[in-house]
Formats: C-alpha cells, sequence, structure tokens
C-alpha cells in the first residue's frame, strides 16, 4: 500500500527497502560468510537499492571476517581460568612466552566481547557468522 497524495497516512504504508532504524535487518538478511544474501522480497530490494553487495564493501567485510576468525582462535582461553600447568602447556605448544599470550588472549577476547554489537561494523554478519560470541539486542527506536 502506497500513499497516493498528501490525505493518505503514510504510517499504512508497506515500505520495499528496509528502514536502517527501524527495521529488524536478521528477518530480511543473511549472511553466507561475508556475502549478503536475502530472506524476503524487501531484503532483496534493499540489497539492490542500498548496494550492499558492491566490491568494495564485500572486500570490507571479508577482511572484517578474516580479523574475528583469527580473534575466535583465542575465544575458548580465559586466563583466569587457567591454571599454572594449562597456561604452561599453551605457552609451549605457541613457542611463546605465556605474559605475551596472556596480553594477546586478553585483547583477542575484549575484542570479541563486543565484535557482535549493534555499535561495531559488520555486526549482523558477526552474529551469524560466530553465534558463540556474546550478543545483546537493542531495542529498535
Amino acid at each position: 500500500m502506497r500513499a497516493k497524495n498528501h490525505s493518505f497516512d503514510v504510517s499504512l504504508e508497506e515500505p520495499a527497502i528496509l528502514h536502517p532504524s527501524l527495521d529488524d535487518p536478521e528477518k530480511h538478511l543473511q549472511f553466507k560468510r561475508y556475502m549478503l544474501t536475502y530472506k524476503t522480497t524487501k531484503g532483496e530490494n534493499s540489497i539492490k537499492a542500498y548496494g550492499l553487495n558492491r566490491k568494495k564493501l564485500r572486500e570490507k567485510r571479508s577482511k572484517y571476517l578474516d580479523t574475528v576468525e583469527l580473534n575466535d582462535l583465542y575465544w575458548d582461553y580465559d586466563p583466569d581460568e587457567l591454571t599454572d600447568k594449562q597456561k604452561h602447556d599453551i605457552s609451549k605448544d605457541m613457542n611463546r612466552p605465556w605474559p605475551d599470550l596472556e596480553r594477546i588472549i586478553r585483547k583477542a577476547r575484549a575484542f570479541l566481547a563486543i565484535a557482535a554489537t549493534d555499535q561495531k561494523p559488520f555486526s549482523l554478519m558477526v552474529r551469524q557468522n560466530f553465534p558463540h560470541l556474546p550478543y545483546e539486542p537493542q531495542s529498535r527506536v
């Protein structure tokens, strides 16, 4: 339904594309790694209208996905939960001193703790590729 003139109630319209702050993109869009695909016609129209699969954007998403994947290697290591023997074994396996590894692990875990949040770039892609990462949905305005 479209408003034909100024006397129509525009709140009754059903837009053909996603509104960035009102619609939940997860209902209409999905990622296959870094490639964006659609679940609905509204999602398909939005990909085309906003140019969401243009080459430079795909390249940025691919690089960001690589970064998340590299950091995700450390997700299961919580330095505060590891025993001294585990720290020693990890240090030996990775051929790095534990203090260096602990710093790397803490940075990776801090990055991942917020990577899926709505304020971060490509958060939907991150959530769909790494569902184990923490995420608290924000209410839509």
